[in-house]
C-alpha cells in the first residue's frame, strides 16, 4: 500500500521501477539508487532479472502494493 510522509518519494520510484519492469523496461530499475534496489521489492526485480521466472514480479507486486490485483492497483495509481 501507498506509504504516507516521507517515504512517498521511494515508493513512487520504486513502483514506477517495478511497473515498467513488469511491462518489459529495466532502465528505470537499473536507474534506481542502491538503496532502493536493496529493498526487498528491488531485490526480487533483481531476481526477475536474472531468471525472468513471472511468479518473483507476482511476489514484489504483492510486497509494493498489498495486493495480489497489483497490476490493477498500479494502473490505477499510473
Amino acid at each position: 500500500m501507498k506509504p504516507s510522509g516521507d517515504q512517498t518519494q521511494d515508493w513512487n520510484a520504486l513502483a514506477t521501477a517495478f511497473f515498467a519492469l513488469a511491462h518489459g523496461s529495466r532502465s528505470e530499475y537499473d536507474a534506481l539508487p542502491d538503496v532502493l534496489r536493496d529493498s526487498q521489492v528491488g531485490k526480487l526485480c533483481g531476481l526477475y532479472l536474472e531468471n525472468r521466472d513471472p511468479e518473483l514480479l507476482d511476489k514484489a507486486g504483492l510486497l509494493l502494493t498489498g495486493s495480489r490485483d497489483w497490476y490493477t492497483y498500479l494502473g490505477r495509481v499510473f
